[in-house]
């Protein structure tokens, strides 16, 4: 029986993601801190709580931005607007559909060389990357540590390179045409 309840056990814990591993072992070890300096542990949660209280209105602000961006921007929306002639507002549609998408890169580059075969060109794509800096999620903590005023330069000049990067990629990466590419000149 003993030897029965030890494998599930096993079983289950390989099983488990690691984010959830991670979380038990987080929680093991405040336990653990907790019958050595109990004082330590309730100044860590009265710190926790304290910074939770500061931030969570913007939390709260952001996730339902996220959340009402995701319902109302589609992919079929992008690309009715990147299929004209680019202008000045599609670089700055990029720019924010960037900034308030989430998820990891990785799972945007798929995406990306899809739209790149559809036409998107490359300055387009490279504003889209230089604006995964800035993380809405992350704001309220970053103004927690240093300020509003800090965050919102840095945000900003993250903002305005990522439009001087991607003109710069986009004026030195133009696609050449098919018959420059494959002229031999004798």
């Amino acid at each position: 029986m003993y030897i029965f309840n030890t494998f599930s056990m096993v079983n289950f814990l390989k099983r488990m993601s690691n984010i959830w591993k991670f979380f038990c072992l987080v929680c093991i070890l405040y336990v653990g801190l907790f019958f050595f300096s109990p004082e330590f542990i309730y100044n860590c949660l009265e710190k926790f709580l304290f910074l939770l209280q500061k931030i969570a209105w913007s939390f709260v602000l952001v996730f339902l931005f996220m959340y009402i961006f995701n319902i109302f921007i589609s992919e079929k929306l992008i690309k009715k607007y990147l299929q004209k002639e680019i202008k000045l507002k599609h670089y700055l549609i990029i720019a924010f559909v960037r900034i308030l998408s989430t998820g990891p890169i990785y799972l945007w580059f798929a995406h990306l060389s899809r739209m790149k075969d559809q036409g998107m060109n490359n300055g387009l794509i490279s504003l889209f990357l230089y604006n995964r800096a800035i993380k809405l999620p992350l704001i309220p903590l970053m103004i927690e540590y240093f300020s509003l005023k800090i965050t919102i330069i840095i945000s900003l000049l993250i903002f305005l390179f990522s439009f001087v990067n991607a003109f710069l990629i986009h004026y030195f990466l133009k696609p050449h045409s098919y018959e420059n590419r494959n002229c031999v000149h004798g």
